[in-house]
């Protein structure tokens, strides 16, 4: 295996932005560890991509002014192309559902998603139309939300789990899809994504919202398909506050509130810290399982971003105990989920939300033309 073992120096030479401490960096140094040219950059042994490493090496690229960063992200991104679909389009999960003697259809909706978001990102590290590469990317980013609308988006808004299998709203891959729409739609200032993506979230809440147990799986019935589950208010909380960024609708916001409320009352465990897969109200009580650390680092970075946009430092506070709840975990992390941790520990430091777009100008409807008339001769009398 080659690794990149200049990357260990970078994390210490560069300058830190504000709020950076030491685990941040021993997290960035184990994910360093993690490249291997061989297999193809950020990508684990069974040939699946590393987003959320791809996530980072581009944002510290970004801000160190390190471009062995951005270019072994942009590496990642060439290899990752070879799950791509040309023929159905959409991505394959990992290599082996990409073998042509393999009669696989999973293309999921999330591993979709956050490639989109990958997509983007090199597309503005390329620094625009100028660069090929970079119009390359916006190419495959483009035929990425392509495949969505043709196969992945309901009409009347949300994103279904994958290309085969049931056709329920799932709040989970929803979550990862509309984030990814509202990212597609800051990249692009289309308001018509946007709208779009706040269909889409108004549409998962009103399905899927239970104020007594919080965002639930459902199937095509009605019927409950699990227990509630933190992955659920988290990736849905992340799109919420992202749309409350970009948008600046007041629903919005208040959903994401409601979700963060309940993490801290339901899901943070009071003995053990960090918060439960799954909890539910029963008899008065809470009914909590057992945590798990990849999980914990979406929920902290959820918590973060939700500071960031109301101001209120109890989420933040939350993230923080969540984090140290996992200090042995973060100690012992490698590559997907170091990058994770990264991730959320950099979003406690520091807002980590994209800038807002000047919006493009809605395009008036147009007016139907009037039916055509034929013309007819008068008769003779």
């Amino acid at each position: 295996m080659h690794t990149l073992v200049l990357f260990v120096s970078l994390a210490a030479a560069a300058q830190a932005p504000p709020g950076h401490d030491a685990r941040t960096d021993r997290l960035i140094e184990q994910v360093a560890a993690g490249w291997d040219s061989a297999r193809g950059g950020f990508v684990t042994r069974d040939g699946a991509p590393m987003e959320s490493a791809v996530e980072l090496a581009f944002a510290l690229g970004r801000e160190r002014g390190e471009p062995r960063w951005t270019a072994r992200a942009r590496q990642t991104v060439r290899w990752t192309l070879g799950l791509y679909d040309s023929t159905g389009g959409g991505f394959f999960s990992r290599t082996r559902d990409a073998d042509r003697m393999s009669s696989s259809f999973e293309k999921w909706t999330e591993p979709n998603a956050r490639r989109l978001e990958n997509l983007i990102d090199a597309w503005h590290a390329g620094g625009g139309a100028v660069d090929r590469e970079a119009v390359a990317d916006r190419g495959v980013a483009t035929r990425v939300v392509d495949y969505f609308e043709r196969v992945l988006m309901d009409p009347r808004g949300g994103f279904v789990a994958g290309q085969s299998g049931d056709r329920d709203l799932q709040p989970r891959a929803n979550g990862f899809a509309i984030h990814a729409w509202l990212a597609w739609a800051a990249a692009t200032s289309d308001p018509r994504v946007r709208d779009f993506a706040l269909k889409s979230l108004d549409r998962v809440w009103t399905s899927s919202w239970n104020p007594d147990f919080g965002l639930l799986r459902r199937d095509p019935f009605g019927e409950l398909r699990s227990a509630p589950q933190l992955e659920d208010q988290t990736e849905m909380g992340r799109a919420l506050v992202l749309a409350a960024h970009l948008g600046g609708r007041a629903a919005d916001l208040a959903r994401a509130k409601t979700l963060g409320e309940m993490l801290l009352a339901r899901y943070e465990d009071p003995q053990k810290g960090g918060f439960a897969s799954q909890a539910s109200p029963k008899q008065g009580k809470v009914k909590r399982s057992g945590r798990d650390a990849g999980e914990n680092a979406r929920a902290a970075r959820f918590l973060a971003e939700l500071a960031s946009v109301t101001g209120e430092r109890k989420y933040r506070e939350a993230a923080l105990r969540a984090s140290r709840a996992f200090a042995r975990d973060l100690e012992k992390a490698s590559g997907e989920p170091a990058a994770e941790w990264a991730l959320a520990l950099r979003a406690i430091a520091a807002p980590d939300l994209p800038r807002r777009p000047v919006w493009q100008a809605a395009e008036p409807p147009t007016k139907p033309p009037a039916p055509h008339r034929a013309r007819t001769k008068p008769r003779k009398r």
